[in-house]
């Protein structure tokens, strides 16, 4: 069972329903999403006309958001033109100033403000729900969107992440068709899914790619950023011009390490903060692989994509490719003082199932529920992800991934410490000390 199916059948007849029924329930989910193109589908054709799109004005939605306030910046570096952010709410202004001051403390106000501009409005509303004088100044000078803006929880009720992932988007398609305007959208490489209904062993997903069989409903976020990609598809066989950015598992700033201002609430960071406070793992996954995209260089690369590229593909692939195995990410660790011991399998279901008792014991391994399967603990999925064509033309405009080192691991270290993430109110050797001590 995932964590999402308490969500969806919320009391003990409706689960113990649902276990019963499980098998035909995805066989019948199976036979059902086959309908789906298998290959990114588009009729329009793609070129790589960067200068029209270049020539007007750029509409961000996200810039509160951790890549979409990066994407920002590079906007403001490398955008030869003016850049509007959509931001909602009543307390925008104040919003967009607290999560800009908290990511870029130095940046000269004055001179940025004039060029980017705030307007107030709603994805989730028709028009975007700007007034009709904002509408009218985004329809004069805006020739592209970039789309970052989306609810990224991983659990709830679906009715809210369609709501904002799929309606949102909607709306901005028909505005994108009828004012002839360009669309970027930021998906997320979770659409490839973890498994497959058919139970293949292996599976490769490249930009090429949209259904391969994977598993889309244990997730209700990848589920709407799935049916968010399948709208921008439809739409472009109706003229939109449209590309997709997937971007893959986001990590602190490769400058600093600085991460996201909520960082309590991000799933990656929940699972390496249970790794530290475990101080075990099982042996088999010393050969899994951890995925870091800093966020600054996604958003860079994504920038230069847009600029020179943005057009030349319907989908790119952003992740760092040069992933790190587990057993060298531990390596890398001793050298911050955190040394995680392997032990077997067994020993370490005894030791979650003994853990799991107490509620410090719930606690320390919160982080590490998404990475638990039928399987036990994994952190590398079933299914590959390719991006070579992205990494072919990110090569091309100069841009590489780097290799994650010890200095970049001691960057996220160093800030999960100094925002008290790492231990929260636990000694260093706290959560150590209370499993050897069980």
């Amino acid at each position: 069972m995932s964590a999402q199916d308490f969500y969806e059948y919320p009391t003990i007849k409706k689960l113990a329903e649902f276990i019963n029924k499980k098998s035909e329930s995805l066989r019948l989910k199976a036979d059902n999403y086959y309908n789906y193109p298998k290959k990114v589908n588009y009729s329009t054709k793609i070129n790589n006309d960067n200068e029209k799109v270049i020539k007007g004005d750029i509409l961000l939605t996200g810039a509160t958001g951790f890549l979409g306030i990066h994407i920002l910046k590079e906007l403001y570096d490398l955008f030869p033109h003016n850049i509007y952010c959509l931001v909602r709410g009543k307390d925008f202004k104040q919003k967009f100033e607290t999560m800009l001051s908290f990511y870029f403390p130095d940046i000269d106000k004055k001179e940025f403000y004039k060029k980017v501009i705030l307007i107030n409005g709603d994805i989730t509303h028709q028009g975007m729900g700007l007034s009709e004088k904002d509408y009218q100044i985004i329809q004069k000078k805006v020739k592209s969107i970039i789309h970052s803006a989306s609810l990224v929880k991983h659990y709830g009720n679906y009715t809210e992440f369609e709501n904002v992932n799929v309606q949102g988007t909607k709306n901005l398609i028909t505005y994108c068709l009828e004012t002839s305007s360009s669309l970027s959208y930021v998906s997320t490489i979770s659409v490839s899914g973890n498994f497959t209904y058919s139970g293949e062993a292996e599976k490769r997903f490249s930009e090429d790619d949209f259904f391969i069989g994977q598993d889309i409903n244990s997730n209700v976020y990848l589920k709407s950023k799935f049916e968010a990609e399948l709208l921008i598809q439809k739409a472009m066989k109706e003229g939109l011009k449209a590309t997709i950015y997937r971007v893959g598992i986001l990590t602190g700033r490769f400058l600093d390490g600085k991460f996201q201002y909520n960082i309590k609430e991000n799933a990656f960071y929940r699972t390496l903060r249970s790794i530290f406070a475990l101080r075990f793992l099982p042996e088999s996954v010393f050969g899994d692989y951890l995925e870091f995209t800093p966020v600054d260089l996604c958003a860079r690369a994504l920038v230069i994509l847009f600029m020179k590229n943005g057009f030349s593909q319907p989908v790119f692939h952003l992740f760092n490719h040069n992933m790190i195995k587990i057993e060298e990410f531990l390596e890398l660790l001793k050298l911050e003082g955190i040394e995680v011991q392997k032990i077997s399998d067994d020993a370490f279901r005894d030791l979650i199932s003994s853990i799991s008792n107490t509620a410090k014991g719930k606690q320390i391994l919160s982080g590490i529920i998404t990475a638990w399967g039928s399987q036990g603990l994994s952190f590398s999925p079933k299914i590959e992800v390719d991006s070579a064509k992205t990494v072919k033309l990110l090569d091309d405009n100069g841009f590489k991934w780097p290799e994650i080192t010890g200095e970049y691991i001691e960057k996220i270290i160093q800030y999960m410490d100094s925002v008290g993430f790492l231990y929260e109110n636990e000694e260093k050797e706290g959560f150590l000390n209370y499993i050897q001590n069980m």
